[in-house]
């Protein structure tokens, strides 16, 4: 069975992709799987699937997951990307990284912003994540550098 599956994304330029509008940008068909977007200009960092509303994972190449670990890790990441996305990208990289599509080092690079969130959502999905990584190394000779990393939240 094949699926319509909306698509919205949203920006660091907010004009005509405020991440409240969820409603689809374009429309992935069981005809046209894929979709070619022209971002406006000035965009340097787009998050597919505003306010989490569609029912998938979103993955993106290395160099977009690098600049959304850095507006994460930005002074203004809580103006720039919304409570459910930040959580949904806590998400989706981590069951990317345990499906083996992304390195856990671009998870965990991703998780670091943390130490500054203060929103329970992007927590409680981070914790979900890092108990399997807890069960996943418990008896793995590095076990200890996982508890390193653990001490900084």
């Amino acid at each position: 069975m094949l699926f319509y599956i909306p698509m919205n994304y949203g920006s660091n330029v907010p004009t005509s992709t405020d991440f409240e509008d969820t409603s689809p940008t374009f429309w992935l068909t069981p005809q046209d799987p894929t979709a070619t977007v022209t971002l406006e200009a000035g965009v340097e960092w787009v998050v597919v699937n505003k306010q989490q509303t569609g029912y998938y994972r979103v993955n993106y190449d290395d160099e977009s997951w690098h600049k959304l670990i850095e507006v994460l890790n930005s002074d203004q990441f809580e103006d720039q990307l919304p409570i459910i996305n930040r959580a949904q990208l806590v998400d989706d990289v981590a069951n990317l990284a345990r499906a083996g599509e992304v390195g856990y080092d671009v998870a965990l690079s991703l998780m670091q912003y943390l130490e500054r969130e203060t929103e329970y959502i992007p927590w409680a999905t981070a914790y979900n994540a890092l108990l399997h990584l807890d069960r996943m190394f418990s008896n793995h000779k590095e076990y200890n550098r996982f508890e390193n990393y653990m001490t900084v939240y």
